[in-house]
């Protein structure tokens, strides 16, 4: 799994639990459908578990789709494979009735329950006995409650009633929240979509026929048809298209134009299958069809299905999780954006995760692309989309990607290296004397292991032959983690431009299209590389400091004519009229492959703000920083301290590498101090000097 997913669900899970130590009682958290908030929630209460033995929590989930035994069950793996150590699930369910009524036990600390049992009518809430329970928990043992309500925009007013006497925290969870559930703790679509999380989506609003619906679902099955060829790729993928009909009026006249479409020669190999209300109707062209429909659900889910398309005549939103699922067609708009979002959620799973990084560029591009007609980009009040001006033909190079050809470095992975660096080293440990074993201390020692970097956590498994050899490598974690950093922080051996399979050097250069977060910090451009959907003049940049760098940085340009950069050849900005030109570009993470990697626990990618190419062909590229407190910015000055000797490593040796010019400008105050990289070395410039070293 990429460390940047790793780093994006960590950075939430810490600032979840930070969150429920300050606050009094309620905390929001928002996530896209498809980031793994099932884990998350998991890890959230092992690590208050671990801290904590008076608390319990209660996971209250839909029943519909049976969510809450999806969440139950996936808590069930994450105890009995050991992945979360101090959770202990048990499911509420009616089957644990006995005549004194339903029973839950006391003697776990995770309960998860399914919402619908708990209705005015239901016999868990007319006998009381979850009442029963948690008066046993609170009063006798006791105990706190923390309450998790999973999906927290579907209402839980019977679950409220019970808030003030019996729960003394609430962490409500969702990708919808509703306008009155503001979020305290946020992973925003863009950020999940940049770290590979879930894939980006693209909206179709002209081509909205069912016929070109699927022509283009042919081509896409084309695609992972070819991509298995790769050996890297793993398991086949059968990639699905889900058509949801929303419009209850019209419902069956869109079923019966769909099944029209389906039936003529071009798309007669597509298997189906349609999902109503009602069993008896669902019917289906494919094999499946001689299961019992509620078998339908598991087969429709693995990726190796022979199901093509699923037509659903009923909200397919909580509980049906297809991975493999990329497409999505909605005949009718629902008016709803709360339920077109859950819709979307269903396809936006990444379903490579695992072994993402073995990709080849396309097949990482392939996994990571959703398609979506007839429903409305909900995410553009904060996504901008940007294209390169010029030729915007993705089949022919674009002028500008023709000036920016760039190499990028990547760091060996451990994997590369362990048989001569890393496991003889593992090797001597285990042989070593015994180290005394200390019982108290064993499940210290089991938390401090799993929560080492994956990568080395594999090698260390690898080793593990019985528990002397667990217990020696898990008492040594800190000597493994250190061994482990000096190798991957060996530049000089370990770090190597970036290649293909043939190990010939790759260049990259910039995407035709991205997009970027709309944060209202505006600055109005009408003359550069980038060009706006919308045609308007205003791009917003991360930061303060990022706008004001880039201003430094257009103060290299000699003001040209009053043609625009779009009416001019790239060759022209050069030398119009004789004059130095300075070509840049800010470097916008969606689609963009200019990145280079370094070492802070775990490998990560820096994609530097700004790429520049002056006239002379030297290609220069900027890192801002900001050491200037503000609302955005909350400096933990350790963590960013680390951070920044970690980037200026990679910075040193990836200028040696490529030839390039790289920088780290940070402003403090009013004063700027700018760290350059070349060949090898470092210089420091104020800004005068690095203005006057263009001169």
């Amino acid at each position: 799994m990429l460390q940047e997913i790793i780093d994006l669900q960590n950075e939430a899970i810490m600032e979840i639990i930070s969150q429920l130590k300050k606050t009094e009682k309620n905390i929001t958290f928002k996530s896209p459908t498809g980031s793994g908030k099932t884990y998350m929630m998991a890890k959230v209460m092992d690590e208050i578990l671990f801290q904590n033995d008076d608390i319990i929590f209660l996971v209250s989930s839909l029943s519909k789709g049976n969510l809450a035994e999806q969440n139950y069950e996936k808590f069930l793996e994450y105890s009995d494979e050991k992945i979360f150590n101090n959770i202990l699930p048990f499911l509420i369910n009616s089957e644990s009735s006995g005549e004194g009524g339903i029973y839950i036990p006391d003697n776990y600390n995770v309960y998860v329950l399914p919402r619908d049992l708990y209705k005015k009518t239901a016999k868990l809430k007319k006998g009381a006995y979850l009442k029963k329970f948690l008066e046993e928990i609170t009063k006798n043992q006791k105990k706190k409650v923390y309450l998790i309500k999973d999906e927290c925009h579907i209402a839980t007013n019977n679950l409220d009633e019970l808030s003030d006497t019996y729960f003394s925290k609430i962490l409500s969870c969702s990708a919808t929240p509703k306008k009155n559930q503001k979020p305290d703790v946020q992973i925003s679509n863009i950020d999940a979509v940049n770290a590979k999380l879930i894939k980006k989506v693209e909206y179709d609003t002209e081509d909205s026929e069912i016929n070109n619906v699927l022509d283009k679902f042919k081509e896409i099955k084309k695609k992972y048809e070819k991509a298995i060829q790769d050996k890297e790729f793993g398991q086949a993928i059968n990639p699905c298209l889900i058509i949801q009909i929303s419009n209850k009026d019209k419902a069956d006249e869109e079923i019966e134009e769909i099944r029209t479409t389906l039936n003529k020669t071009k798309y007669q190999d597509l298997q189906w299958m349609l999902i109503v209300d009602k069993d008896r109707e669902c019917v289906s062209n494919n094999i499946i069809q001689k299961l019992p429909v509620s078998k339908w659900k598991n087969e429709a889910k693995k990726n190796e299905s022979t199901i093509d398309i699923i037509i659903f005549k009923m909200v397919i939103t909580e509980g049906w999780d297809i991975p493999r699922a990329c497409m999505l067609f909605q005949p009718r708009n629902s008016r709803s954006k709360q339920l077109d979002e859950q819709v979307v959620g269903r396809i936006r799973r990444n379903p490579k995760l695992k072994n993402f990084e073995k990709l080849s560029q396309e097949n990482q591009e392939l996994v990571t692309t959703a398609y979506v007609w007839g429903i409305e980009n909900e995410d553009k009040k904060e996504t901008v989309e940007v294209k390169l001006v010029g030729n915007n033909n993705k089949k022919e190079e674009n002028e500008i990607q023709k000036e920016f050809r760039i190499k990028t470095t990547r760091l060996k992975r451990l994997e590369e290296i362990k048989e001569t660096e890393i496991l003889p080293f593992l090797d001597n440990l285990i042989k070593s004397s015994d180290s005394p074993l200390l019982p108290e201390t064993i499940f210290k020692l089991y938390n401090k292991y799993k929560n080492i970097p994956n990568e080395v956590k594999e090698i260390c498994n690898s080793c593990i032959k019985d528990y002397s050899s667990w217990f020696k490598i898990s008492n040594n974690i800190d000597k493994i983690i250190k061994k482990t950093k000096d190798i991957s922080c060996n530049y000089s051996e370990n770090m190597k431009i970036t290649t293909d399979e043939n190990d010939n050097e790759l260049e990259f250069t910039l995407p035709i299209i991205s997009s970027y977060t709309d944060n209202g910090n505006y600055e109005k451009i009408n003359d550069w590389i980038w060009q706006r959907k919308d045609n308007k003049d205003s791009f917003s940049f991360d930061s303060e400091s990022e706008k004001e760098w880039f201003k430094i940085l257009t103060n290299l340009y000699i003001k040209k004519s009053q043609n625009k950069i779009k009416n001019i050849l790239i060759k022209n900005l050069f030398n119009q009229d004789g004059e130095k030109k300075y070509l840049i570009g800010k470097n916008y993470l969606l689609n963009s492959d200019i990145k280079y990697e370094y070492y802070l626990y775990g490998i990560h990618s820096s994609y530097p703000d700004f790429i520049m190419k002056d006239s002379d062909n030297r290609i220069h590229l900027f890192e801002s920083k900001s050491l200037n407190k503000s609302k955005n910015n909350f400096l933990d000055h350790q963590e960013y301290e680390e951070k920044a000797k970690a980037l200026k490593e990679c910075y040193k040796f990836s200028s040696k590498l490529t030839g390039y010019y790289f920088y780290i400008p940070i402003k403090r105050n009013n004063e700027w101090t700018i760290y350059q990289y070349f060949n090898g070395e470092e210089k420091i410039l104020d800004k005068n000097t690095f203005l006057s070293f263009f001169d």
